[in-house]
């Protein structure tokens, strides 16, 4: 699947295009990409993070009910936020859902987007 990055409408109207097509050529698990709402550019992280939300943004509500209604089991990894109550504080994380076939949540995946730094002074990776 084309992702055009950073462009939700765009990525969930042709998921949701792609989820129905294979379904109906029989697919009962279906894997969307990785941040397949926004796409997934690794130099453009801090892009990535602006444009993260809850966990029942359009994206999931969606995909919950295209699972419902056609009977398939769905991964659809998106990049979620979670509010602590101060914006500049929102944890981010790549978080991978699963929905069974009748639209219920069938487990999570979850990983906090962590910078990767060298120490000056030590040369060590933290």
């Amino acid at each position: 699947m084309d992702l055009a990055f950073l462009d939700k409408e765009a990525n969930l109207r042709k998921a949701s295009e792609m989820v129905r097509e294979a379904a109906a050529n029989g697919a009962s698990l279906i894997c969307l990409p990785e941040a397949f709402n926004t796409g997934y550019l690794g130099s453009d992280i801090p892009a990535m993070k602006k444009m993260a939300e809850p966990l029942d943004c359009e994206s999931v509500t969606v995909m919950r009910k295209l699972a419902a209604e056609l009977s398939v089991y769905l991964v659809a990894p998106i990049i979620y936020a979670a509010a602590n109550g101060e914006a500049e504080n929102t944890a981010v994380f790549n978080n991978c859902v699963f929905y069974n076939s009748g639209g219920g949540d069938a487990g999570a995946t979850v990983h906090l987007f962590r910078r990767h730094w060298r120490c000056k002074r030590t040369r060590r990776c933290r």
